[in-house]
């Protein structure tokens, strides 16, 4: 009889230590996943188009809005191929472009330059400027699901220890 009851905080302490086991081995896999480099400026001309390249293939292209503003994203698996630290080259309305600082593809990047502009546009012996961004590995780290996992597990072995306190109550009785 005394087995019985004892085996429900039992089971939960176990369900609750494979769920925290899990939490950590999720972990690993989240840091995996990548987010796209995230591209922006302004100051150009309104309806200027602005395309990226990476190795001389085309990653993504937007056009400035009435304010001169931009933006656009490079998602990991654009078809340019972009990898960490791959040199981003522009063009305005088709023509070469040099962006100050130069850009780089990192997972979900953000300007460190200047957050608030981005990068600067200038073309060959024209003067005119954008901006765009350098970025920073932002990436989770293993957050996300893992954390999930281990609160559960947490949730679970409180719930054990709630049922264990429970059976000496009415045990004891």
């Amino acid at each position: 009889m005394l087995t019985r009851t004892v085996a429900r905080p039992v089971a939960i302490a176990a369900a609750a230590c494979v769920t925290l086991i899990l939490g950590l081995v999720a972990a690993r896999p989240v840091a995996a996943q990548f987010l796209p480099t995230v591209l922006y400026g302004a100051g150009l001309a309104p309806g200027q188009k602005v395309e990226a390249f990476i190795d001389g293939k085309s990653c993504a292209s937007t056009t400035a809005s009435p304010k001169g503003e931009w933006v656009m994203q490079i998602p990991v698996d654009a078809p340019c191929g972009p990898k960490p630290d791959a040199a981003i080259t522009f063009t305005l309305d088709g023509k070469p472009v040099t962006a100050t600082p130069a850009a780089t593809w990192q997972s979900g990047g953000i300007p460190t330059a200047n957050i608030r502009t981005g990068y600067s546009l200038t073309a060959s012996g024209s003067g005119s400027s954008g901006t765009t961004q350098d970025t920073a590995d932002t990436t989770d780290g293993g957050g996300g699901n893992a954390v999930l996992f281990i609160a559960l597990g947490v949730v679970l072995l409180a719930a054990g220890g709630v049922g264990l306190y429970f059976y000496r109550r009415n045990s004891a009785i």
